[in-house]
């Protein structure tokens, strides 16, 4: 079976980790892999296993104005549509809502059958009317959708009534044997930890607000933000405004989060909405306690209230601060929800999502 997918970039962010894992899969699994990216030629941290053929189109940017957008679409979809023609796919995999959008209307004129991936919940992330309206006509041509959560498979078969729609959750990376050891034996020191892009979406706003009420009752708690993106400046000034120089730390995007989750205390999810949050898995996995928005969707799915970890209505700040410092002051219950959530590695097995995965492809491709 001959796969490509694509992908607008391999740079940051969960959709393109998941596009650089999906092509080592298929690859892994004995197909002939290529992985196409919008972006240009080698740009990106995300590694493609070594059998997996990469093509950039160096068609990605920034638009001047909508008739600028519209032909530089144009150009996508014509530049995409020979590298398809070339790669001569049995089935192609796209991520994100306008990537799938421009593959559907590249692949449709060949023949080839698209399977389209949503990766964040579509129904709070705003792509505008015009994306929508493309993504309400395109999908209907779909071979199939996968989506993370069966909220989103809800609104997945209203849009798209006639095309198969599969519930694929992430799986979740097993931490490496050092995360444990080092957790084991490691001083406790108060570290709270968020992962994730530097976006609106990701909530880190109303994480620092809740942070400078944690302080005021544990005031030797730290917290380390893991990630880039466009609000670092304003995150910053807020951090200063609300006095916390000393206590909050930016990291900027690192490659592997194991260290830092080695020496966490308490991991938050703060975001605004989600899809389904690698970040969470990961700290679950490595035996972190962990409190997240009940936002939609993902951690409603991922944690069990009370049993591996805590969830509190979804944008409630004060909630939030209460969770923390409960779990900074009760060691007790840290040990336990992060025990607990150490399960997470074998609710969300890798091997089941890459059964999972190419059983829909398979299907496409026999039917």
């Amino acid at each position: 079976m001959r796969v490509t997918v694509v992908i607008h970039s391999l740079t940051g962010g969960g959709a393109e980790r998941i596009a650089a894992e999906l092509a080592g899969i298929c690859a892994e699994r004995g197909c002939s892999t290529s992985l196409v990216s919008m972006d240009r030629p080698r740009s990106g941290e995300y590694a493609l296993d070594a059998r997996v053929t990469r093509r950039d189109l160096d068609v990605l940017g920034t638009s001047r104005g909508p008739w600028d957008a519209v032909r530089s679409n144009r150009q996508r979809i014509r530049s995409l549509r020979q590298a398809l023609q070339t790669l001569h796919p049995d089935v192609v995999v796209s991520l994100t809502e306008k990537t799938n959008v421009l593959t559907l209307l590249a692949a449709g004129p060949l023949g080839i059958p698209v399977v389209v991936s949503e990766r964040v919940d579509p129904r709070q992330h705003r792509v505008g009317s015009a994306w929508s309206l493309l993504r309400r006509l395109t999908y209907r041509r779909a071979a199939a959708l996968v989506v993370q959560t069966r909220s989103v498979a809800e609104w997945a078969r209203r849009i798209a009534p006639h095309v198969p729609v599969t519930v694929i959750p992430n799986a979740v990376r097993t931490p490496p044997a050092w995360v444990q050891t080092r957790r084991g034996r490691g001083q406790r020191n108060q570290q709270v930890v968020g992962i994730g892009r530097l976006e609106p979406q990701k909530g880190f706003d109303l994480l620092l607000t809740a942070f400078a009420r944690v302080i005021q009752t544990c005031p030797q708690a730290t917290l380390t933000l893991v990630g880039e993106g466009s609000q670092r400046a304003s995150l910053e000034a807020g951090v200063r405004e609300l006095g916390l120089a000393e206590r909050v730390r930016f990291s900027g995007r690192l490659a592997d989060v194991w260290e830092v989750l080695a020496a966490a205390d308490v991991f938050v999810l703060s975001s605004r909405y989600e899809g389904f949050p690698n970040a969470l898995l990961e700290a679950m996995a490595a035996g972190v306690a962990c409190v997240a928005f009940d936002c939609p969707s993902g951690p409603g799915e991922i944690i069990r209230h009370g049993c591996d970890g805590l969830l509190v209505p979804t944008g409630d700040v004060d909630a939030l601060a209460a969770a923390v410092t409960r779990l900074l002051r009760d060691e007790a219950l840290r040990r336990r929800l992060g025990e607990a959530a150490r399960a997470v590695v074998d609710r969300f097995d890798e091997r089941t999502y890459a059964d999972r995965w190419m059983a829909v492809l398979q299907s496409v491709v026999r039917g």
